[in-house]
């Protein structure tokens, strides 16, 4: 048996982004709000390079979500994010912009 994808976590992470082939994801749902900290924030199934994760999108991507697809995020299953590292705020983050054309 092949235990690859046990060594790996359930959510997109920096190295996860850094050492994938395509940078790709397709968000697969609409998201759901969860509690973390006494914080909300916004959690969407995306999958990357073939595999599931759980993707926690900061302001920065949500911003460009609303900017090219609208703030309702129903519309923004089946969009493909390219994703890249950045630095906001003088830390390491995951930054999603849409790809377009969307790759078939």
């Amino acid at each position: 048996m092949n235990t690859e994808k046990f060594g790996e976590g359930d959510i997109i992470s920096i190295e996860l982004v850094n050492n994938s082939p395509t940078k790709k994801a397709v968000i697969l749902n609409q998201g759901e709000v969860v509690i973390e900290n006494n914080r909300e924030r916004l959690r969407l199934l995306v999958e990357l390079d073939g595999k599931q994760k759980m993707y926690y999108p900061n302001r920065t991507t949500i911003k460009n979500l609303h900017h090219t697809c609208g703030k309702e995020s129903m519309d923004w299953v089946g969009k493909y994010l390219l994703m890249s590292v950045g630095t906001i705020n003088n830390k390491q983050a995951i930054i999603g912009t849409l790809v377009t054309p969307h790759p078939v």
